[in-house]
């Protein structure tokens, strides 16, 4: 036995893999039948939809109880669902506005733990003398002289001159931040603290401050009391500030919290439930009908390539030359049934062509010849010329006879017989025993490859050589 023999009579047994390729064009081949599960699927589905709406428009009590039912719920969803898009877009402004904020403030870009502050504290003191022995005594007026160089100190102009004064742009709201005014009137005391992004900044501002207090000393004189304001104390720092830390902190927690309630109320939003359904009208059934109609012949057309792929597997059919092959037997013809006129055989004749299928091997006296052709040249170069070649295989005799006639339409210098099925004919076995050789035939989508295997087992254990196979 040659070493081609040897290796399909070795390889029989090898397991065989599902070219998913193959398997979509045996789906593709049964269109027909995928199309009507799909269409009968959709009409039953949405069928019983049209009957069942129908019912419920005649039935005017449950018609109302539903209508009415379905408006109250969808109140309900609307009413909340506006309420969560109007917070959503308040916390969103809230915190656009605060991102803003953060990027332009001077005060918010300065490192707590390297900050520069800028403290002057002034000694305010009046003419006011206490008199010895007198019921009246002169009203004191240094709190009011206090409390109008914190007013001043305050108010709007201060900011405006200040701004009008600063080489680089800075809004009045970035600047009160900066600017921290106390007043100790147990004291006689005014204090100014200024932060800044560096020295040179809070110096410039608090000079700025001063300059300003100074302008206004003979206005506050005039108009509450003659007075005299000293600079006691004065300072620059560039140290950790706690209470711009604490700033800090605050800020960010509030923006955090701005956030997590923004993604709280997002989620509130997704995760709130449209009412069910739909009012019911004779468009809504006639929405439902189509739309179950759809997902009756999708389901349909899934169910019925799911059988299909069921069917392709569990039958074990011999479908494709690569199934033969796999057993490591050499096909030397594959013949296609012509494609049937009928309705749409246009997608047929598509289907087929794109399977490998072409007009040549749609004629079996063709296939045969072409077949003998490499089966008299594989028998001359084995120096096998005259060898007798047994036909076998599981379909019917006057099968393998046709192809036999049609394979020795010409003379060949090779003899075939037409020996039959090795499962269950003695006389079969007599002639595969008697033969120089074997041609397996076999029919596409009909035999079954437990038999295929079986016969190359039972050549194995005659030790016959396996010449090729065809397929029909």
């Amino acid at each position: 036995m040659n070493e081609q023999g040897m290796r399909s009579i070795q390889n029989h047994n090898a397991e065989v893999e599902i070219d998913p390729v193959n398997l979509t064009y045996h789906i593709a081949r049964r269109w027909r039948c995928v199309l009507a599960a799909g269409v009968i699927a959709g009409a039953v589905l949405g069928g019983y939809k049209g009957v069942t709406g129908i019912q419920n428009l005649r039935n005017k009590a449950y018609l109302e109880s539903q209508n009415a039912e379905y408006l109250k719920q969808k109140a309900s969803y609307d009413s909340s669902a506006e309420s969560l898009r109007r917070q959503i877009q308040n916390i969103t402004d809230e915190i656009n506005t605060n991102q803003e904020y953060q990027e332009s403030s001077v005060l918010m870009n300065i490192d707590p733990y390297d900050a520069y502050r800028e403290t002057a504290t002034f000694y305010i003191s009046s003419d006011y003398q206490i008199m010895p022995g007198m019921t009246y005594q002169n009203p004191d007026k240094t709190k009011s002289i206090i409390s109008a160089y914190l007013a001043i100190a305050q108010n709007g102009q201060l900011y405006k001159d200040v701004t009008s004064e600063l080489n680089d742009e800075m809004t009045i709201r970035n600047l009160k931040e900066l600017i921290n005014v106390s007043a100790d009137y147990d004291n006689n005391l005014l204090s100014i603290v200024v932060y800044g992004k560096d020295k040179e900044m809070a110096s410039k501002l608090m000079e700025l401050i001063r300059d300003h207090l100074s302008n206004q000393e003979d206005q506050i004189a005039n108009g509450v009391g003659e007075h005299t304001i000293k600079l006691i104390e004065k300072s620059s720092t560039n140290t950790v500030d706690e209470d711009l830390k604490k700033k800090h902190t605050d800020f960010n927690n509030n923006l955090t919290s701005l956030q997590n309630s923004l993604t709280d109320r997002q989620k509130k939003l997704a995760d709130l439930a449209a009412p069910k359904g739909t009012l019911i009208t004779k468009g809504s059934v006639v929405r439902n009908v189509l739309k179950f109609g759809i997902i009756g012949g999708i389901l349909g057309v899934l169910c019925a390539a799911g059988w299909i792929c069921v069917s392709y597997v569990a039958k074990g059919r011999i479908h494709t030359e690569y199934e033969m092959e796999r057993y490591g037997v050499r096909v030397l013809g594959s013949y296609y049934e012509p494609v049937r006129k009928r309705m749409f055989s246009f997608i047929d004749s598509l289907t087929e062509k794109l399977s490998g299928a072409s007009a040549k091997n749609r004629d079996l006296s063709r296939v045969c010849e072409a077949a003998a052709v490499r089966l008299e040249g594989m028998v001359k170069t084995e120096g096998c010329e005259g060898a007798n070649i047994c036909l076998v295989g599981g379909i019917d005799e006057k099968d393998l006879n046709r192809v036999r006639e049609a394979m020795m339409a010409d003379d060949r210098n090779v003899s075939l017989e037409v020996a039959g099925n090795l499962a269950d004919d003695p006389d079969a076995i007599r002639k595969v025993q008697a033969a120089d050789g074997v041609l397996l035939v076999e029919q596409k989508n009909v035999s079954k490859k437990s038999d295929v295997e079986t016969e190359l087992a039972m050549l194995e254990d005659f030790e016959k050589r396996v010449w090729g196979a065809m397929l029909i």
